[in-house]
């Protein structure tokens, strides 16, 4: 079965949330629900991270930068493109959060990447996610999941957690 290693656990950052997005960037993975999310908490200090390819689908990845803009967020919401190894350890080091607003996953793996470094989850309930973010052994969950078709509900958990 899939898994990932320990890895050291993740820092954070101080003052303003970092969150980080890990999933090619592609209408199935939702970032655009999650830019419509962050657009309702531009009250609060938050930055966010999207580490992931830019060439599965061009015209989802223009017409989401339009997004960005659109709700003049440039400056906080940052497709990075992808990253790998030290690049991508560096990426996790800094989040406070892990965010992943898909439709559909097979698995989650950058979900079972962020516990294992210590990042709580914030994801959609689809496919594997669940199951990758798993119980803790007093059986809660160590991460929240929200409806996928539910941008409300992921902005009141981003609100929720900013709060």
């Amino acid at each position: 079965t899939p898994g990932a290693d320990i890895a050291p656990l993740a820092p954070g950052t101080d003052g303003v949330s970092r969150l980080l997005c890990v999933a090619a960037v592609t209408p199935r993975k939702g970032q655009h629900r999650l830019v419509e999310a962050l657009a309702t908490v531009t009250d609060l200090p938050w930055e966010c991270v999207c580490v992931g390819a830019l060439t599965q689908d061009p015209a989802y990845v223009a017409r989401l930068r339009d997004l960005i803009a659109g709700h003049g967020l440039q400056d906080r919401f940052h497709l990075a493109g992808p990253r790998t190894g030290a690049d991508l350890d560096a990426a996790y080091a800094a989040a406070d959060l892990m965010v992943l607003a898909s439709y559909a996953e097979t698995y989650g793996m950058a979900v079972t990447e962020a516990l294992a470094r210590g990042v709580p989850v914030l994801a959609t309930d689809v496919g594997g996610v669940p199951e990758a973010v798993g119980r803790a052994p007093d059986g809660g969950v160590p991460g929240i999941l929200v409806p996928p078709e539910d941008p409300a509900a992921l902005a009141a958990e981003l609100r929720g957690w900013f709060g």
